[in-house]
């Protein structure tokens, strides 16, 4: 006997089945990416595709940051970089002051180390340890260092393209000498995390050289790993949540994700997009209930 859908049930079921079709994004951060070509490294390993990478790593950057905001990046292979990758500010403006354009070029006449080419970057399974390090820089215990090591196959030895990718996109959101709003922060070498952001009063030591203060985390004072002091062969770090801060203190975000785990089996849908589920699924639990009578 067929029987009809009580009013509620309709509801939920309605709203269950928009929270598929029309749920709000994860991220509010748009990253633009634009292929601009150029010969691939002949020193390679994994399988990969630059493309796929790259995209990989923007969607990660789109994850911890979640301000309303669009930035394009231009991105290619490149030789006589002199170093194994670049990102170069384009264009910059508005209030807070941001980067909007950028340029990432990969090395593809660097044949001391070859790149890692990971043909699935979002799934860790070529690394066997993952490490998170919380350190505090004045405003409490903050993970500085979130990174996965023991290579395996592909990776060992070898540079990891997609955690080069994160780290120069990184300068694209803020962390740029060429970035007005990054001098001026950096004036006193030192990112000063300020309130209402988490870890208010943290001082983010920044790396100098002969030319001053430079556009890195110091290494030497920070705990090993974290993403914007650098990288090594055989490794892949992920922004920490002082990675996230940072750049969120020089390019005034506020939205954040410092939970962010970029290990597949620590997703979890957005808050919001649960709470629709679970409507989606009590309206087919209503559904379900009167047909079985």
């Amino acid at each position: 006997m067929n029987r009809r859908l009580p009013p509620v049930g309709v509801l939920l079921l309605l709203l269950g089945t928009a929270s598929f079709l029309s749920a709000p994004s994860v991220s509010a951060l748009t990253i633009h990416t634009n292929f601009i070509g150029g010969d691939a490294s002949a020193s390679t390993a994994g399988g990969g595709n630059i493309v796929s990478i790259f995209n990989a790593a923007a969607s990660v950057w789109e994850l911890a940051i979640q301000d309303p905001f669009t930035v394009t990046f231009n991105y290619g292979w490149a030789s006589s970089l002199g170093a194994g990758a670049t990102h170069s500010l384009v264009t910059q403006g508005g209030s807070p002051n941001r980067e909007s354009v950028g340029t990432v070029l990969f090395s593809n006449d660097n044949s001391t180390v070859p790149w890692f080419l990971d043909p699935t970057p979002l799934v860790n399974e070529e690394f066997q340890s993952f490490v998170q390090t919380t350190q505090d820089l004045g405003g409490g215990q903050m993970i500085v260092a979130r990174y996965w090591t023991d290579p395996t196959g592909a990776a060992i030895d070898t540079a990891d393209l997609f955690m080069i990718a994160l780290h120069e996109i990184g300068h694209g959101l803020g962390m740029s000498l060429a970035n007005a709003s990054f001098v001026s922060e950096a004036a006193d070498g030192a990112i000063n995390i300020t309130a209402p952001a988490p870890f208010a009063g943290a001082a983010a030591p920044l790396a100098t050289n002969i030319f001053g203060v430079t556009s890195h985390f110091d290494a030497f004072a920070l705990a090993y790993g974290n993403l914007m002091a650098g990288g090594n062969a055989g490794e892949r770090r992920l922004p920490s949540e002082l990675d996230i801060l940072g750049n969120a203190q020089i390019s005034g975000f506020h939205m954040l994700n410092l939970a962010l785990d970029p290990r597949p089996e620590f997703q979890v849908p957005h808050a919001g997009t649960l709470g629709l589920v679970f409507s989606g699924l009590a309206g087919l639990f209503c559904l379900g209930h009167l047909r079985g009578k």
